[in-house]
This record gives structure tokens, sequence and C-alpha cells, in this order.
């Protein structure tokens, strides 16, 4: 029987990886544990029209009573471009103010308004009840050195530095036959 170039290479990659060592790397059980948790986290924000990212900007600012843009997207893990619709989004319905930081014009400060923490108020108890629902599965202890790992892993992993590959790019065979598709809101042209 004859191989194909693709199959070779697959086999060759994949050569010393088990099924089960596929399904359990680190990036897939991460990506599905999230999922899991989140899950039950969506179904409760959904009955507040509410999206988890939105929720975790809420959460955060009413953890912080007033926040800058930039920190505010570094604790809660969006990108600035997203932050700044998720923070228009809650600032038109009234969720949160902006106003400029007086020492430095350029900063942009943000916090909850009074019907912002309402909702806050309002929401909070039934995420706690996930929460419990899920400290209640897997136990305190386990949850405290599952965080513990994970910021581990995290404060390890972010200083890591890969050297470049020395590659040249994707050979012409597997170049993509259309282009990629362009990621955030289209860009004015010039004319």
């Amino acid at each position: 029987m004859n191989m194909t170039e693709q199959e070779r290479r697959k086999k060759r990659v994949h050569a010393h990886l088990t099924r089960e060592q596929v399904v359990e790397a680190l990036p897939l059980s991460i990506v599905r544990a999230r999922e899991s948790v989140m899950g039950s986290f969506r179904s409760v924000l959904h009955n507040y029209s509410l999206t988890e990212p939105q929720w975790r900007v809420i959460w955060t600012i009413e953890s912080l009573e007033e926040v800058e843009m930039t920190e505010l997207a570094r604790m809660t893990a969006i990108l600035f471009p997203s932050l700044s619709r998720i923070v228009r989004d809650l600032e038109q319905r009234e969720y949160i103010t902006r106003r400029t930081d007086p020492s430095d014009l350029r900063r942009m400060l943000v916090s909850l308004s009074d019907r912002g923490a309402a909702l806050f108020e309002l929401v909070a108890p039934d995420a706690r009840a996930v929460y419990r629902s899920i400290r209640d599965v897997m136990g305190t202890e386990k949850l405290r050195q599952l965080q513990s790992l994970l910021v581990e892993l995290d404060e390890k992993v972010s200083a890591l530095t890969f050297p470049p590959s020395g590659s040249q790019g994707l050979p012409a065979d597997l170049v993509p036959l259309t282009p990629p598709k362009a990621r955030g809101r289209p860009r004015k042209v010039a004319g």
C-alpha cells in the first residue's frame, strides 16, 4: 500500500502519541476544563442578559471600586480592543461610568454606577452558588491547589522565550488557497 506524503507526515508527528495522550494534552485539558466551568456560569449569566466577559468586567470593577482600563484588561484577561467594546456596551446600559484620570489625561478610569452595583448584587448570589457547587464537588483544598498551580503555570509559561524556528514560513504546497479571515473591524482605506 502506498502512503501519501500527508499520511507519512502525520505518522511521523504522532508516532509517539497514544490516543489518550492526544486527548489529555495540556492545552486541550485546560480548554475543556474552562468550558466545563464556564458553561455553568454562562447559563446563570444568560438569565441576566450578560456575557461571561461582561460579568468578568463587572465583577472586577466591583472588587476594586475604580480601575484604569489597561489594568482592567490585564486583570480580566480581555484584549484591550474587546474590553473597549464591552465597556462601551456596559456604559450604554448604564452599568458602569468612565472618567478621565485627573492625574493623567491619557488614562481612563471605570467604576460601577448605582445601576451596575444593583445588577452585581442581583447576579452575585447566583454566581457564588455556581462556585460553591464546584467547590463542593472538587473540595476546597483541591481548588486551592488548582488555583496555585494555574498561577504558577501562568507565571512560568509567560516567562518562557522561544528562539526563532529558522523556518521560512509555509512551503508552497501548504499555502492557504483562500486568504486568511480578516479579524477585527474593517479598516478605512484612505482615498
